[in-house]
């Protein structure tokens, strides 16, 4: 039996287009398992399972939150991130993405999500730049992006 208990799936960073995409490469490999762990964003889950079932795998659900330890970054202390000193994954396995969260874990995936909304917005137009650099033109913003996610 083939496993894969760690995809990200749009609007994530995914190598795929869709949750169905995803299911279907995986189908197509043989996988009779597959769990997602996207990062603040469990939105797509739904259609996750939906699919998975339609493709005779067993769907799982995991989370992965993304924190930085100020302290950790200053001493630049690798925690389970080998590139980026003070930055930590929290990750989780066997999660219920139906249940409505408490008011607390509401209030805190909110606030995971407006921080990473916030740094998008901050990278796109850094990343512009380097294209503008390098000679390329793009209409890259934030909400296009979104958009095509």
């Amino acid at each position: 039996m083939i496993a894969n208990a760690h995809v990200h799936l749009p609007p994530n960073f995914s190598a795929f287009d869709t949750a169905e995409d995803a299911v279907r490469t995986a189908a197509a490999e043989g996988v009779r398992v597959m769990g997602v762990s996207n990062f603040h964003d469990h939105r797509i889950y739904l259609r996750f399972e939906a699919a998975a079932r339609a493709n005779g795998i067993m769907p799982l659900f995991g989370l992965e939150y993304i924190t930085v330890d100020d302290a950790l970054l200053r001493a630049g202390t690798r925690v389970n991130d080998p590139g980026n000193p003070g930055r930590v994954y929290l990750c989780g396995k066997g999660a219920s993405p139906f249940r409505p969260p408490t008011a607390t874990a509401a209030r805190l995936m909110a606030k995971a999500r407006a921080a990473d909304e916030e740094r998008m917005r901050v990278m796109v137009p850094r990343l512009r730049a380097c294209f503008s650099d390098a000679g390329l033109q793009t209409g890259l913003t934030d909400e296009n992006i979104a958009e095509d996610v």
